[in-house]
């Protein structure tokens, strides 16, 4: 027999946090460490009544396997054993060779890491998430906390933050691992209509989003990408800044790209997968924020773009180490115009030069319009470079009782690395006018 027992559900003391901690950080060592596992499935039929194979089966459909908590039990325990509702025996995880693979048919888990021949170790970051894609658990934070020991990391617990608990279950697989699979997720595609309008203002900024995936449900492709070689051998690794998670890419122009308009770059990641006899990577797309500058939103995360890696897309990339806040919305640029009247700045073309402007100027029309807001006078762009107009604006001029119309450019332009200040121009009839 077996001098020691221990059952996750009622061995903890969740009054205590700091037992709390040390079972949740422990937990898959202990499995590991565990001569066998005896998981109990409550809503599964007893054995002798249905062939747990066949496709809805009770088996199949048991909410053991989709648990966050139990993904763990069946990876580091060395042996699992299954009972039925009536505690008759269903098989064993290294039994029966046709049991262990029905158990990877259910959990989409590689049937080498089952069977003990590979370790998670050995399967990408992106695999590894893709496990946990359909599992759920009663609070946020433990989505992140079950993951622990299947990539062998440790953090703090912190109920309260909610998905910010992946976020850092991410920043600390990174940290140990460079293996750009973590960033192979892909969210909800998007309906035609959505596509099409989502540059408008209300759509836009939350198109943009960071690196790193909110929930592992993000990652809900096949379990099959690999880590490769990257295509440069230069580089540095994963950083967290208060820029936001740093990495080094190469960096591939969009320009002709018409499904990623909203995108200024895309980039094959360092990782594959194997259809019809044939390799391919992942793309995702980059925008670069603040006009110039090392500042990036990943956008249309809802595309999943596949292309064969191939030594000649060195020749069209740049290498370029961008930083990606995992809220990109937060550096949007709001450009407030304000009604400066009189301004000594404020200079009208030639022909209307000899006029004062001592009564009503107004706001007539904006472009784009999606970004302009008339109630609060705010104009909201993506397209911000330094140096060029980022919109322009059409004042109705009422000056000695004539009124006039003059188009004016607004952007940002910067006079050094620190420092970033507005302007506005005046087009005359013929060309823009290059600010100064």
């Amino acid at each position: 027999g077996y001098e020691y027992i221990w059952i996750d559900t009622c061995c903890i003391d969740k009054t205590s946090s700091a037992e709390l901690s040390e079972a949740i950080n422990s937990m898959y060592k202990w499995y590991n460490e565990a001569d066998i596992c005896y998981a109990y499935l409550a809503d599964a039929s007893p054995a002798g009544i249905e062939d747990p194979s066949t496709p809805n089966s009770t088996f199949r459909q048991s909410r053991w396997f989709t648990r966050g908590w139990t993904l763990q039990e069946l990876i580091a325990s060395r042996q699992v054993e299954f009972f039925a509702r009536d505690w008759t025996y269903l098989g064993a995880k290294n039994g029966d060779i046709s049991f262990t693979k029905l158990l990877n048919e259910i959990t989409g888990i590689q049937l080498e890491v089952l069977t003990g021949e590979m370790s998670p170790q050995d399967v990408s970051i992106g695999s590894r998430m893709h496990w946990a894609a359909d599992r759920q658990t009663t609070r946020v934070e433990d989505i992140a906390y079950c993951l622990l020991g299947i990539f062998n990391v440790n953090i703090p617990l912190l109920y309260g933050e909610g998905k910010r608990s992946f976020i850092r279950l991410q920043e600390a697989i990174l940290s140990r691992e460079e293996d750009q699979s973590l960033f192979a997720w892909h969210s909800e595609s998007l309906t035609l209509d959505e596509a099409d309008t989502s540059w408008h203002i209300n759509n836009w900024s939350s198109s943009f989003c960071g690196l790193l995936a909110d929930a592992p449900d993000k990652f809900w492709d096949d379990s099959d990408i690999e880590t490769t070689m990257p295509l440069t051998l230069t580089g540095s690794p994963p950083t967290v800044t208060s820029k936001g998670l740093g990495v080094d890419f190469l960096l591939l122009p969009c320009e002709d790209d018409q499904v990623a308009k909203d995108a200024d770059f895309r980039v094959v990641l360092n990782c594959e997968r194997i259809r019809d006899g044939q390799r391919e990577s992942p793309v995702i797309y980059l925008k670069r924020l603040r006009g110039m500058g090392d500042q990036f939103a990943r956008v249309r995360s809802d595309l999943k773009t596949f292309v064969p890696p191939n030594i000649s897309l060195l020749e069209g990339g740049t290498d370029e180490r961008v930083f990606v806040k995992q809220n990109p919305s937060s550096d949007i640029r709001i450009i407030r115009v304000l009604s400066a009247k009189n301004s000594p700045q404020f200079q009208l073309p030639k022909d209307l030069a000899d006029r004062q402007l001592q009564s009503n100027w107004k706001i007539k029309d904006a472009w784009p319009k999606q970004g302009w807001t008339e109630k609060t006078e705010t104009f909201l762009t993506p397209n911000l470079t330094f140096g060029l107009p980022c919109g322009l604006f059409r004042l109705e001029l009422d000056a000695d009782g004539h009124s006039n119309t003059v188009d004016v450019a607004v952007g940002m332009h910067a006079p050094s690395q620190r420092l970033c200040r507005s302007w506005c121009q005046i087009m005359n009839r013929d060309s823009f006018l290059d600010p100064q």
